[in-house]
């Protein structure tokens, strides 16, 4: 990943943290393709189920998030957020299940 800012935090290039993301929130947005293209860093998710645990590094320090919410959404380029988001870890990629649509993965920090 690469800072908010950085030309190179593009969802055609890499995964993307999306501007809604506060780090000192611990409340990250990623979003990457999934597929078989050479950017398509998120094929996996569709393998995820609820209580599983992701793994995010930042700063030196190691992250655990808890699954708690799977959904899918119409592929429109929009996605409504909670306004008060802290602890939460959200993943946002395209359906390998579902045309046109958009596979949601909420989790909360744990440790």
């Amino acid at each position: 990943m690469y800072n908010i800012d950085s030309p190179l935090n593009d969802i055609n290039k890499n995964i993307k943290i999306l501007s809604s993301s506060d780090l000192n929130k611990n409340s990250i947005i990623l979003a990457s393709h999934s597929g078989n293209s050479k950017n398509a860093y998120f094929n996996n998710l569709n393998n995820l189920e609820n209580n599983d645990l992701i793994y995010i590094y930042h700063n030196n320090k190691k992250y655990a998030y808890q699954i708690n919410k799977i959904y899918y959404i119409d592929k429109n380029g929009y996605l409504e957020i909670p306004e008060i988001m802290s602890n939460t870890l959200i993943l946002i990629t395209c359906s390998l299940k579902y045309k046109n649509k958009q596979l949601i993965i909420i989790s909360k920090l744990v440790s």
